[in-house]
């Protein structure tokens, strides 16, 4: 499979997934370098969120502004860090949309590409698996195809993939 690469704009930078009782962080130097820790919501624990981003030199935070979880979030990073609020359903569009132009077409076979089997095939891709019998396990519900059509297409067809 061809590599595509892209230019790192931040040195350092963690994504955070914030919930009602706990954010999961991750910190990434470089495509080999990413590591996740998870952390409670209370201040406490966001304070050695913050500790840790300071101890590995993270320069940008990026995290979805979801509800009213995020704002105790913020508040903890705001002042040493350029936190970056997002909008979850524009990332994931947008990833959509990156995605469809590397010519990995998920809406041929999946009725909505946002829906749990779509979030998982896609993490599973971003992740670097390439099996169809990996990509396929994720399959319930009505889609597109069914999962006997979906285990025979190709995956150069339908994920731009060419096996080796």
């Amino acid at each position: 499979m061809k590599e595509i690469r892209f230019t790192q704009m931040v040195s350092v930078g963690c994504g955070i997934d914030i919930r009602q009782s706990h954010v999961a962080a991750s910190i990434r130097k470089s495509d080999k370098e990413v590591e996740t820790r998870e952390f409670e919501t209370y201040t406490s624990s966001l304070t050695s969120l913050r500790e840790w981003c300071k101890t590995e030199e993270v320069t940008h935070v990026v995290m979805a502004s979801i509800g009213i979880y995020w704002k105790p979030v913020f508040n903890v990073l705001e002042e040493d860090f350029e936190v970056i609020l997002v909008n979850a359903r524009h990332v994931r569009n947008r990833i959509i949309r990156v995605l469809e132009d590397a010519n990995i077409k998920l809406s041929s076979v999946l009725s909505d590409v946002d829906d749990a089997v779509g979030k998982k095939v896609v993490n599973d891709l971003i992740n670097g698996e390439t099996s169809v019998e990996q990509l396929v396990r994720h399959y319930h519900g009505k889609q597109k195809v069914s999962k006997a059509e979906l285990g025979k297409i190709s995956l150069k067809h339908v994920f731009g993939i060419v096996d080796d």
